[in-house]
Formats: structure tokens, C-alpha cells, sequence
């Protein structure tokens, strides 16, 4: 039985200290409080000084104990106002020594590897050589399924609710109000505003426009791929080879990775507190909610209140999402620190410059991330490490192969 241990922090503060933490948000997130609403401010404001009392708290335990895994605060709000703030704040932390407790070690899951043969990857190959394609910029209007960057800016009432730079969106038509749909025949360059259904102003400017064009690949324009080492086609299918195999066993290992945590969760008794279960269970189905339909909300939410069928489903989704988060979590604190997990950056910077290949832009079979960092990559590289370094201490056979595929040491 793996046991936790809690910090709690009462949060009571009157209308003077309320408009002090909120001066104090302003002040250090370099608000505009011309653009904010006074709600979203105290919210955002509070927000904020539950993410200082969370980092107190947190450095205080992890000085008695380091290796400590901490889970995300519990907040429950009871009072939010701006004359009266009345809350509590719970961390609940699993001593190292707690964490030891898990056995990960000899763990048999039901996995099967999932691999490409030379023969499947070969007909992949012959069809992206063949129909290849690649996000060339125009300056031009925008069509169906141009990757469009933008920046966007969302009002309520005359007030700035978003402002959010070089997102990007693909043009599609809907027959209800997207932004996919919005952008549509509108010009590089061009600064324009639409109204929601909901009585929102959207004000966009069309920072970039990619279009898909196709080039069938061969001997005489390799060269526009700019893949060092790769100068003929023969070479290109060495290359297309290694990374559909490197990029289908990373799948793989995260799999088994999957699998694994949820054998550990069966076969461990974690408990989790009560806070850390509603709180996720608040949390998750406010972001459920959000994203339906909102002529549909009030049914929902009723049926959450209620727990019917329906809002039961909803709800125990919420406690399995919560529980599965601390478990895996765990696994990963625990593997990293035992294993002495390491990744270094010339790991970093080789999996970034593949990531960027521009021949897997519109490869299916690779998962290219637009988004991809030197800090994202990092992460990735961890949990990839983490996945293998359990696949060699429970499958060790199994491990050899998808290592050498995937390319990545432990």
C-alpha cells in the first residue's frame, strides 16, 4: 500500500488584501487592465497566488524530502469575490520511500510488437515518393486545406479576452461558425474581424498561408529535401527506412508503456485523497462542458449533478483520469530517479533536426509536431527512455528489437 501525506493551506483574505493580490498580479504578469474583465482579473489573480502558495509549499517538502513526488494542488474554492476570498489549498505528496514500494520490475503485460516489415515499408515508400507533397507559402486567398498562421484576438463586451499570436489553423469549410471556415478567401496580410454566434468579435491577421503542392520526388530534385547524406533515391529509401522504423517503435514502446502502467495500477494499492479526486473531477468535467454544444450544457450539467447514467459515466471517467494521472506519474518519478534516467543534448538537437524533416511533412506515418522545442523534445526523449528502461527490465528479448529500431539509447 503505497500512502500519501498532505499539506493544507486556508486561503481567507478581505477586501483590502484582495485588491493588494490583485495590484501584485497586475504588477508582476504585466496586466493591461483596460483589457480584462474584473471577473477574469480576480480569477486570473488568484489563479496566480494559488500557483505561489502551491510552489511554497512544494519547496518545503521536497527540503525534507527531495525525492518526494508532489501532485498537483487541490483547490476548493468557496468564496470568490472581490470583498471576500475563502478557499483552501491541499498538496498531497508521496514520500520517496512510499514510491519504493511499487514494484516495476518483472512485470509480464500482454504486448504484442507491432512492427513494419521491409516489404510494407517499401510500398510506403514507393507512394510518398510518388504522390509527395509540401507546405510551399503563398501570398495569395486563402483556399481549403491551406496551414494558415495567425494572430488572434478575441472580444466579450469591448473587452480583450485572448490574445494569441502565430496560431495555426486549417482552412476547412463547416456549415457552423469555426475558424477553419471563417478564414476562407481571406488575404495574406490581411487584418479582419468576424462576430460569433455568441456575440464574440474575432480579429485575425493572416501572418502566414502554406499551401500542399505536389512534387513527385526523383533522382533530379533530391536535392530539395536537403537531407544531409542523402543525394539519390537509393539513399533516400536507406534513410525513409530507419526513420519509419525508428518513428513506429517509439509508438510502440509508448504502448507498451500504456499497457504497463495499467497492469502497475492494478497490481499496486496507490491511495489518493479525496481532494486530489473531486477537485480533477471539478476540472475535468468544466472542460467537458466547455467543449459541448452550449444549447446542451444545462442537460449535462444536471445530469453530472444528478448522476444519472449519463453524468456517472462522466464523472467516473474524471476519477480514472485522476487516478491513471498519479499512477503514471509516479512510475516515471520513480524510473527516472532508480534508473538514473539521463538525455543529453546532442540527443536533443539530432531528434529536433529529424522532427524538422521537411520529407515528413505530409508523411502519415510520422507524427510531425509543429510546435517541437529543444524543452519539448527533452520531455519526449525522457518518457521514450522511461517506456524502454521498463520494456528492458520486463521484456528484455522484446527490448533489443525496438531499441535497435527506435535508435535511442538507454
Amino acid at each position: 500500500m503505497i500512502n500519501y501525506l498532505l499539506k493544507r493551506e486556508n486561503i481567507k483574505m478581505n477586501k483590502d488584501e484582495i485588491e493588494a493580490m490583485i495590484n501584485n498580479t497586475v504588477r508582476d504578469l504585466k496586466i493591461d487592465r483596460t483589457k480584462i474583465d474584473s471577473m477574469s482579473l480576480l480569477e486570473k489573480s488568484f489563479d496566480y497566488k494559488c500557483k505561489k502558495i502551491y510552489n511554497l509549499i512544494s519547496n518545503e517538502i521536497l527540503k525534507s524530502d527531495a525525492l518526494a513526488y508532489i501532485a498537483s494542488p487541490a483547490i476548493r474554492k468557496d468564496i470568490i469575490s472581490n470583498n471576500t476570498i475563502s478557499a483552501e489549498i491541499v498538496v498531497a505528496y508521496y514520500p520517496f520511500e512510499e514510491l519504493k514500494k511499487i514494484n516495476y520490475k518483472n512485470t509480464p503485460v500482454n504486448y504484442i510488437y507491432n512492427f513494419f516489415d521491409e516489404n510494407s515499408i517499401g510500398a510506403i515508400f514507393e507512394n510518398t515518393i510518388k504522390n509527395y507533397t509540401f507546405k510551399n507559402s503563398v501570398n495569395d486567398f486563402i483556399k481549403q486545406n491551406d496551414l494558415v498562421k495567425l494572430n488572434i484576438k478575441l472580444f466579450q463586451n469591448n473587452i480583450l479576452m485572448k490574445d494569441d499570436k502565430n496560431v495555426l489553423i486549417i482552412a476547412n469549410h463547416t456549415n457552423n461558425f469555426t475558424i477553419n471556415n471563417s478564414i476562407l478567401n481571406h488575404r495574406y496580410g490581411e487584418i479582419f474581424s468576424i462576430n460569433d454566434p455568441l456575440g464574440r468579435k474575432w480579429e485575425m491577421q493572416v501572418i502566414e498561408i502554406k499551401r500542399t503542392v505536389s512534387m513527385p520526388l526523383t533522382n533530379q530534385n533530391i536535392y530539395f529535401l536537403k537531407i544531409p547524406y542523402v543525394t539519390n533515391l537509393i539513399t533516400l529509401k536507406n534513410f525513409f527506412f530507419s526513420m519509419t522504423k525508428k518513428q513506429n517503435a517509439i509508438k510502440e514502446v509508448m504502448r507498451y508503456f500504456d499497457s504497463l502502467i495499467s497492469e502497475l495500477e492494478n497490481t499496486n494499492t496507490i491511495i489518493i485523497p479525496d481532494e486530489f479526486i473531486n477537485s480533477k473531477i471539478s476540472d475535468y468535467t468544466h472542460q467537458y462542458l466547455e467543449k459541448v454544444n452550449p444549447n446542451n450544457r444545462a442537460a449535462i450539467e444536471k445530469s453530472i449533478q444528478e448522476k444519472d447514467q449519463y453524468g456517472k459515466q462522466i464523472i467516473d471517467n474524471a476519477i480514472n483520469s485522476a487516478r491513471r494521472e498519479i499512477v503514471e506519474d509516479i512510475v516515471k518519478k520513480l524510473v527516472y530517479t532508480l534508473e538514473k534516467i539521463k538525455v543529453h543534448d546532442t540527443e536533443v538537437n539530432q531528434e529536433l533536426n529529424l522532427s524538422e524533416n521537411i520529407l515528413f511533412q505530409s508523411n502519415n506515418y510520422y507524427n510531425r509536431n509543429e510546435n517541437k522545442n529543444v524543452n519539448t523534445v527533452k520531455e519526449d526523449l525522457i518518457n521514450i527512455k522511461i517506456a524502454l528502461k521498463l520494456l528492458q527490465l520486463n521484456a528484455p528479448q522484446l527490448f533489443l528489437v525496438i531499441a535497435r529500431d527506435a535508435a535511442i539509447a538507454v
